[in-house]
């Protein structure tokens, strides 16, 4: 263990900035309360303070290296230092820390400045023992898994998520901070276990790891599940801290139904074998969103046969007085539009239109459902075989493969697209005739008598859905299949560009300068296939 580290002392000025006070400290650096006296607001201060390789002057209060083995190394750190600043502050994500600004003292004292988050942390919540809604537990941590899919789309690991770490604004909105260990996807070599808390990944005290965003899902997962079930997690407790995730799913039916829709995907990102994780954070927010509606699904019938039952049971003697003394009849139970809706599902031709348009979409339903399953599949053998390339000639030769795949799958997809909107576009059209003001005067005509005359035209703008519940435009099941066929070739993306790390090769450059070999083109991933923009519908 390293020596505590020499901190600034209360009143030292340090630019623009006074301290007043330490936040706290980490093995890569300081934070200070500080006073900002040109602007006259309380600021976050970080100074980098690389433990084991640094001490502080007592006259300048700058840092120095301890000797010349660690001088090399405090320089670099020093570097990376600045470089990780500038990366985090050109991220675009309201839950992600903001820098504002990025100084130095001297050659090798170096801080950045962060705004000060009045809401206190989530170790503060937890500790609190108050019952947080399920909502708000829901959707920090949707936030939060979303702030991860950010970070993995600029190829950052933060590789220090814990309960201190996750500040809360004065609104109450989660912000991640303290990036003193975030790192470009470091090629493989020994993690600075000192860097690392009771909450990160088991692989992370492994020697020569190569860590990936699924660090961060584990220990975004360890903080939830303390926060919702009120047991400490400890990576290095073993197989204790995976029977408390096994009791996870029970705990959550007892105490919060609402709860059980994350639950599976929180058991499932506290695997200790990272390959059963999700594959990435949109991946888990995919199977979020998906859990979110299912449970929305269920809560909604439950509701509707709680109602029913009192409804039944409440209003069968009432129902039955009011037919006995006449006051409730066949004539006056339901109103005009309810029995012209029930006369037009009736007529052959609406009928027909309606059977067709169930036909239609169980059939392209099941195509598309099909094209996901496919390529989901396909990505899965992708992946192994990127994970089982031996050196960047093979590597090359399964993207080109890809490449071509993607092409294929991509031509594919859009035309399944084409021929929904041909057929939809022609189906639509055959019946259009069926919404037409003059079709219903003429069905009036020749239907004498019906309830029809209270009723022309509709009052309800609802009325034509209700006489075509099966709408020929915009299907959510489209939607779905684009999602999870772009979600598959991320995850090959983003594999291709971690094995190429492995080997030594990167793109051009990114963000922060960092150089990446040309090898791999900024083409590798082709994106989703372009929308198609023909829309059809049935117009009245």
């Amino acid at each position: 263990m390293h020596e505590a580290p020499a901190f600034l002392p209360p009143g030292q000025k340090v630019g623009p900035y006074t301290i007043e006070c330490v936040l706290g400290h980490g093995a890569n650096g300081i934070a200070y309360l500080a006073h900002d006296r040109t602007l006259d607001r309380k600021v976050v201060l970080k100074e980098h303070y690389p433990q084991g390789l640094c001490a502080r002057d007592a006259d300048s209060h700058c840092l120095i290296p301890l000797d010349e083995d660690t001088e090399s190394l405090f320089a670099e750190s020093v570097n990376q230092f600045i470089r990780e600043a500038r990366l985090i502050a050109s991220l675009e994500h309201p839950a992600i820390i903001r820098i504002h600004r990025v100084f130095s003292l001297s050659p090798t004292t170096c801080f950045y400045v962060m705004p000060l988050l009045e809401g206190g942390t989530l170790r503060d919540v937890i500790r609190s023992g108050k019952r947080i809604p399920p909502r708000t537990i829901i959707s920090w941590l949707q936030t939060l898994v979303s702030t991860l899919d950010c970070l993995n789309q600029h190829h950052i690991v933060h590789l220090d998520i814990k309960p201190g770490n996750i500040l809360f604004t004065g609104e109450g909105q989660p912000v991640l901070a303290d990036f003193g260990t975030a790192s470009l996807r470091p090629s493989h070599g020994t993690v600075n276990i000192l860097a690392h808390s009771a909450y990160s990944a088991p692989e992370l005290f492994t020697e020569n790891t190569s860590p990936d965003i699924r660090a961060d899902q584990y220990s975004l997962a360890a903080c939830f599940y303390e926060l919702i079930t009120s047991y400490p997690w400890n990576t290095m407790s073993g197989k204790v801290g995976e029977a408390h995730a096994g009791e996870l799913l029970a705990s959550l039916a007892q105490k919060e139904k609402a709860l059980r829709c994350i639950s599976c995907l929180l058991v499932q990102n506290l695997s200790r074998k990272r390959e059963e994780r999700s594959l990435s954070p949109e991946a888990w927010l995919t199977g979020m969103d998906h859990a979110l509606r299912s449970d929305r699904r269920r809560r909604l019938r439950s509701r509707i046969v709680t109602i029913a039952a009192v409804m039944l049971v409440t209003g069968g003697a009432l129902t039955w007085g009011l037919y006995k003394t006449g006051v409730l009849t066949q004539e006056t139970r339901k109103n005009p539009e309810d029995l012209l809706v029930e006369e037009l599902l009736q007529e052959p031709e609406i009928a027909a239109f309606n059977r067709e348009s169930r036909e239609f979409h169980d059939y392209y339903s099941r195509m598309f459902l099909n094209l996901a399953n496919k390529k989901e599949a396909s990505v899965q053998k992708t992946l192994e075989t990127i994970n089982a390339a031996r050196n960047a000639e093979e590597l090359e030769q399964i993207r080109q493969t890809w490449r071509k795949q993607q092409e294929l799958d991509n031509m594919t997809l859009l035309a399944a697209e084409r021929v929904y909107a041909i057929k939809g576009k022609g189906l639509a059209q055959q019946y259009k005739h069926l919404t037409s003001p003059a079709w219903f005067q003429h069905w009036k005509q020749s239907h004498p008598g019906s309830c029809s005359d209270d009723v022309l035209p509709p009052s309800s703008p609802q009325f034509p859905q209700r006489i075509y519940p099966q709408p020929l435009h915009n299907p959510s099941y489209i939607s779905e299949s684009r999602l999870r066929i772009n979600a598959a070739s991320s995850n090959v993306t983003h594999a291709l560009e971690k094995k190429a790390q492995e080997f030594g090769i990167y793109k051009t450059s990114y963000p922060d300068g960092t150089p990446r070999n040309p090898k791999i083109s900024d083409k590798t991933d082709l994106g989703s296939p372009a929308q198609n923009n023909e829309s059809f519908k049935l117009t009245r």
